[in-house]
Order: C-alpha cells, then sequence, then structure tokens
C-alpha cells in the first residue's frame, strides 16, 4: 500500500487482488474508495483508465512515462512514492517530480516545438540551445526537460515544423484570387549574395497579408534571365503557376 501526505490531503492506495498476476500490478493499485475503473500509478499517481481487465493503458504508461518494461524482472518488489524517507526501500515524492522526462512524451514534445517556435518568430541561431544561460533556464523552468543539441532541432524539429507552416500559408494563397510576387536581392556581411521571393495578397476578409516564401542564395550572375529563373521555381514550388501573371 502507497500513501502520498500532500497539503493535508491524503491519498490511500490498495493493492491489487493477488490473482492479478501482470506485472504492471507492481506498480499500480486502487485508490481507496475511487473509481474502480481507474488505477493510480504508485510512481506518480497518474490516473489511468482500467476496463474489463485490460492492462495494456498501463502498460503503456509504464513503457512511456518510466521506462519500465515486462521484460524486467517478474520478481521486483511493488515500487511505493511517499513524502516521508523514514520507510526504508521507498522513493521520495521529490525524486518522482524530478525523475528526467521522456522524449516522447507529451510536455517534452511540447516544450522542444515552444523552443522551435521561439528560435523561428525571434530569428535566433541554433547554437543558442547549446548556450549555458539558455541551458539554465530551460533547467529552472522544468528540471525534467532534456535540452536536445542544435542537430537535433535542425535535422528534426524544423523541418516539420516548416511543412506545416508551408502547408497552412499555401492554404491561404491558394484562397486568394490574386497574388503579387517581388524580390529582394541583397548581400550579407560575409558578402554572400541571396534573393528573397516575397507573396503579397488580399484575403477573403480583406486583410493585406504578406509571407515570405524563400530566402535563397544566388551564385550566378545577377541578370534578368537568372532571376526570373529563381522566381520562375518559387512560383512552382509554392503552387502559384495559375495565380501570377508573368511575362519573359
Amino acid at each position: 500500500m502507497a500513501t502520498l501526505d500532500a497539503e493535508s490531503s491524503k491519498v490511500t492506495l490498495k493493492d491489487a487482488p493477488v490473482a492479478f498476476k501482470s506485472y504492471v500490478w507492481r506498480h499500480f493499485g486502487f485508490r481507496e474508495g475511487g473509481d474502480k475503473e481507474k488505477t493510480t500509478c504508485k510512481l506518480c499517481f497518474t490516473d489511468v483508465s482500467y476496463k474489463c481487465g485490460n492492462t495494456s493503458n498501463m502498460a503503456t504508461h509504464l513503457r512511456r512515462k518510466h521506462n519500465i518494461t515486462s521484460d524486467q524482472p517478474q520478481n521486483c518488489k511493488p515500487v511505493t512514492a511517499t513524502l516521508s524517507s523514514a520507510v526504508s526501500g521507498q522513493l521520495k515524492l521529490s525524486d518522482v517530480l524530478h525523475s528526467k522526462l521522456h522524449n516522447s512524451s507529451q510536455r517534452a514534445r511540447f516544450i522542444t516545438q515552444s523552443i522551435a517556435g521561439f528560435l523561428s518568430k525571434d530569428m535566433r541561431p541554433f547554437s543558442t540551445v547549446e548556450n549555458e544561460g539558455f541551458r539554465h533556464l530551460i533547467k529552472t523552468l522544468e528540471p525534467r526537460y532534456n535540452l536536445p543539441g542544435r542537430t537535433h532541432f535542425t535535422d528534426k524539429v524544423f523541418p516539420g515544423l516548416y511543412e506545416i507552416v508551408k502547408t497552412r500559408i499555401m492554404t491561404e494563397l491558394l484562397s486568394a484570387d490574386n497574388a503579387a510576387i517581388t524580390t529582394d536581392g541583397w548581400t550579407s556581411r560575409a558578402t554572400e549574395s541571396f534573393i528573397t521571393v516575397t507573396a503579397h495578397f488580399i484575403d477573403a476578409n480583406w486583410e493585406f497579408k504578406n509571407y515570405v516564401l524563400q530566402t535563397r542564395p544566388l551564385h550566378e550572375s545577377h541578370t534578368a534571365e537568372n532571376l526570373a529563373n529563381v522566381l520562375l521555381q518559387a512560383i512552382s514550388d509554392w503552387g502559384l503557376t495559375k495565380m501570377v501573371s508573368h511575362r519573359l
């Protein structure tokens, strides 16, 4: 039996009947006087749906939240959590609350996406996630979160985020009757030439919208033909061929 005392509230968990043989029952119990169609994790006191003897929800919770699987030895003692450290072999609640979030957990994914949004909206370099001050800030806000390195954002997070944003913008563009496309050539401090393509249109609510469709390096000479090829390629990539009138 596991007991949690917090802010004058007391939660008592009853162990499952001995006839329940699944390994999940070493880590789950029933709240005393509670709903019999819900079980409670002894590690984090999260309620999980339990119906008709189906333990799949509990197994999924243990695997995702605590990295516990049926492959572990079956003679392990039930794990309990308590605020009191007087009982030998029990975990402190502080240990449970500060256990690392699994990278695939909903909260970890939400934090990662929020960091990606911060980097893109504020135009911060990817190296920001490896800066000591930024990592300290994230650790202070959520000690359980394991902040990935820059390559995780560049290779896995941002490609997916880009496709989501591109799909939304394309939907808005295709709902407009016409769109105007403009270009802007510029040179970086490293004397590299770039060209930016922007779309302008009025939506169904008569609101003026403009979106930067792409910024790409321009290694070729800035002739009319090369600029036209870049512009036409951008129009094709964004499915705007039928919306834009052009003359070469």
